[in-house]
C-alpha cells in the first residue's frame, strides 16, 4: 500500500492513467497515460533477530549466496513464484525496514559481485574501490525481464532509489 499509495497523486496530475492490483500477475500495474505499463512487484527486507546458542545474532543481507541476502530473496520469486518471467517492463521494489542494517550498501553488494577494495601492498594504499558489477544479479536467466530494483526505507517511498539492469532490451 505504501508503493500503491505515492501514485495517487500522479493519477491526479495526470502524470499516471491508472493503477491495478492484481496478485496473480504482480503488486501493482501502473498504467501510463499513453497507455504503456510497467509491473511493481514488492518485498521487503525484514531483519529476524535470533540468536544461536551463542547469543550472537548473524545477518547476511549483503552477500549473493546467503539465503537471506538480497539477490536470493529476488531470485527466489523469480524461480518459486514465477514473477519477472514475462517480457514486460517490470521492476522489482524492496523496502527496507532497518537503517541500521538494511542500506544501500545492502542492495548494492547484495546485486553486484561485492564491494571490492585493492590495496598495494607494497606501501598498504587502497588503489581502488567500489561495487564489482563484473557480474551482478542481471547475469542471471531469471532477472532477463527486470528493467531494474527500486528501493527505499521504510515507508519513505518518495526518496527511493533505483538501478537498471544494464542487460534489459
Amino acid at each position: 500500500m505504501i508503493v500503491y499509495h505515492n501514485y495517487i497523486p500522479l493519477i491526479r496530475e495526470r502524470l499516471v492513467k491508472s493503477l491495478s492490483l492484481k496478485n496473480d500477475e504482480c503488486d501493482v500495474i501502473v498504467e501510463r497515460c499513453d497507455g504503456s505499463k510497467y509491473y511493481l512487484e514488492v518485498f521487503c527486507i525484514m531483519l529476524n533477530f535470533q540468536e544461536d546458542e551463542d547469543r550472537v545474532i548473524n545477518i547476511q543481507t549483503h552477500t549473493q549466496k546467503a539465503f537471506s541476502s538480497v539477490r536470493q530473496k529476488l531470485l527466489n520469486k523469480a524461480n518459486k513464484q514465477g514473477q519477472f518471467s514475462t517480457e514486460r517492463e517490470n521492476f522489482v521494489v524492496i523496502e527496507l525496514n532497518d537503517r541500521l542494517i538494511a542500506n544501500d550498501f545492502t542492495i548494492l553488494s547484495s546485486l553486484s559481485d561485492g564491494y571490492k577494495i585493492k590495496i598495494d601492498r607494497d606501501n598498504m594504499t587502497n588503489v581502488d574501490e567500489g561495487y564489482d558489477w563484473e557480474t551482478s544479479v542481471f547475469d542471471s536467466p531469471e532477472t532477463r525481464f527486470i528493467k531494474g530494483v527500486i528501493w527505499f526505507h521504510l515507508g519513505n517511498y518518495r526518496e527511493r532509489k533505483i538501478l537498471i539492469n544494464p542487460f534489459y532490451k
